[in-house]
């Protein structure tokens, strides 16, 4: 099966190709030219240099959020674009879920932050046991302050992941307790190859159309929030 997988719910855009032998080919781009500028060319180029088209993907899987408003709507606006012609199906992931995997490998606590802007962020809670999730929390949002008072008080070894981290990383590292540790600097970003791979455990039954995926925005968009008032 083969597998294009699209992440674009932060400054970091990244697609990749894969297919049951692994990995065929992937970009990942951190820089801050938007993701209408940069989205498109990375997939062309990963078809062409692949001598692949779109007729040749069994499955798409894009991230639908939380993160940046305008990178999650490209993305999904793209895996749309690109599915429509074949009906080709459709995954979506949880930017807060992939992150988590950027870690499985450790035992233990992973929590997921991913930055709101102004001190929110979203966060969501893992529990890893031989590079399987053994238990999980709900995705919440709220003051990254709050939060760390929370995790200070479980006395508890974890590792914080994303974009959340390197937003706050000076008010984190002042003020958790030395339990907390944070993720290094390449883990805190999503990757389409995490992607895919999740996309790949998706029970064929739940996979989803080009005119039903969502994003996950967990809160409502500014532009939205000002439209009610």
């Amino acid at each position: 099966m083969n597998i294009l997988s699209i992440e674009t719910s932060s400054v970091v855009a990244s697609v990749a190709i894969s297919n049951d032998e692994g990995i065929l080919g992937e970009i990942t781009i951190n820089h801050p030219r938007t993701h209408s500028q940069k989205l498109m060319p990375i997939i062309k180029y990963i078809f062409n240099n692949l001598s692949l088209t779109i007729g040749d993907i069994d499955l798409i899987v894009v991230s639908n959020g939380p993160g940046s408003f305008t990178g999650v709507r490209i993305g999904l606006t793209t895996a749309k674009a690109l599915a429509h012609p074949n009906r080709t199906p459709i995954v979506t992931i949880s930017t807060l879920d992939s992150l988590g995997m950027n870690l499985s490998a450790y035992n233990g606590k992973v929590i997921s932050v991913v930055d709101g802007r102004r001190k929110k962020v979203f966060v969501k809670a893992f529990k890893f046991y031989k590079g399987k999730v053994v238990s999980t929390d709900e995705a919440q949002m709220g003051m990254i302050d709050d939060f760390l008072d929370e995790w200070n008080s479980k006395d508890e070894e974890m590792i914080l992941v994303g974009s959340g981290v390197t937003e706050n990383k000076e008010y984190i590292l002042s003020n958790k307790n030395e339990k907390i540790a944070l993720a290094s600097l390449k883990d805190n970003f999503p990757y389409a190859k995490t992607l895919a791979a999740m996309g790949r455990e998706i029970d064929p039954e739940d996979y989803q159309s080009y005119n039903t995926i969502e994003a996950n925005y967990i809160r409502k968009s500014q532009a939205e929030m000002t439209l009610e008032n």
